[in-house]
């Protein structure tokens, strides 16, 4: 899907099996980034109940304009709650197989591999989600080449780092490979699940 959180972008993310989210390590995708996992959170409550109430509530709070007492998920889901008790289990059975996945893509630097794990620490405290860190993407040239030729890069580049991390990742996704702790080494080069 292309970038935005348009109601058409949002529902269709969260029909898909898995909800995977690239992201750049520049200010701008991170804003990005988390606006849209902000508004997949929201609607995906909103959807998991047919109490007018609740939608209201979690439009409110969606908005910024929820009472004071309302800070996370958390108070929320007990305000909910207090409204309708099966509509609070309902949404808390959904949140639960509400599954985030993030690519840090164009990585450059041991710092910008970091970055996936602070997403990750972010959705944790914020909306209590749990994201997945499925890897990273190193820069390389043969990305640009392979867009420029119009042609796959994992056709056309398949021993490329990013075809390599790539690869990785869809085995990690299928289950089939156990995939090393994302790091980097004490000089700077990067190492591990790409």
């Amino acid at each position: 899907l292309g970038a935005g959180a348009s109601f058409n972008t949002l529902d269709l993310f969260l029909v898909a099996e898995e909800g995977i989210f690239l992201v750049i390590p520049e200010p701008t995708s991170l804003e990005n980034a988390y606006a849209f996992i902000k508004a997949s959170f929201f609607r995906r409550l909103r959807r998991a109940t047919a109490d007018a109430r609740v939608k209201t509530l979690v439009d409110r709070v969606a908005d910024g304009r929820a009472e004071q007492s309302i800070r996370t998920p958390a108070d929320l889901l007990s305000a909910i709650d207090g409204m309708d008790p099966r509509a609070g289990r309902r949404i808390r059975e959904e949140m639960q197989r509400f599954r985030l996945r993030v690519v840090m893509n164009q990585v450059r630097t041991a710092e910008d591999i970091q970055v996936g794990f602070a997403i990750r620490k972010v959705c944790r405290r914020y909306f209590d989600l749990d994201v997945d860190y499925l890897g990273y993407v190193n820069y390389d040239n043969a990305v640009w080449k392979s867009i420029k030729r119009r042609s796959l890069l994992l056709t056309e580049f398949p021993l490329s780092e990013p075809a390599v991390f790539i690869g990785r990742m869809a085995r990690k996704l299928l289950h089939k490979d156990p995939v090393p702790e994302v790091g980097a080494s004490l000089d700077g080069e990067i190492h591990g699940t790409g």
